[in-house]
């Protein structure tokens, strides 16, 4: 049987703010998220290698070594352009834009807004917290 969009069942949507199952408040039951969507949040909230039993999946923006204001946004924007690249190609996604915020601490925060191309919804994926 070949796999297809009907087969795959959706997974539950996670809060980004709060990393919790969101809930649909007229229900009570878990909001269920495409699958498309669930791909590209764990792409772009994870920093490629840090999975050890799925070590390319994931951006390098943490590989970054020369944070310039000149320069890092546009590598922040190459570098996660290029980790859904597969996405892009197949036609599931459009990256509408990225913003990307250098803060005085080193840290390099961004947002990515796309559409997915199945559903035909946009969304917004910010980047992962850092960890103390």
């Amino acid at each position: 049987m070949a796999v297809t969009d009907r087969t795959i069942v959706p997974s539950p949507a996670l809060d980004p703010k709060t990393l919790d199952f969101e809930r649909d408040p007229l229900t009570g039951r878990l909001k269920r998220r495409h699958w498309v969507d669930n791909a590209v949040w764990t792409i772009w909230r994870t920093k490629k290698g840090s999975v050890r039993s799925a070590p390319d999946v994931g951006h390098t923006v943490a590989e970054i070594q020369y944070i310039d204001e000149q320069r890092t946004p546009a590598q922040v924007v190459d570098r996660l352009t290029a980790a859904v690249a597969k996405f892009i190609e197949r036609n599931l996604i459009r990256i509408d834009s990225i913003a990307v915020d250098l803060g005085v601490d080193g840290a390099i925060l961004y947002e990515v807004n796309y559409t997915n191309l199945v559903t035909g919804r946009s969304d917004a994926v910010p980047s992962a917290p850092r960890s103390a």
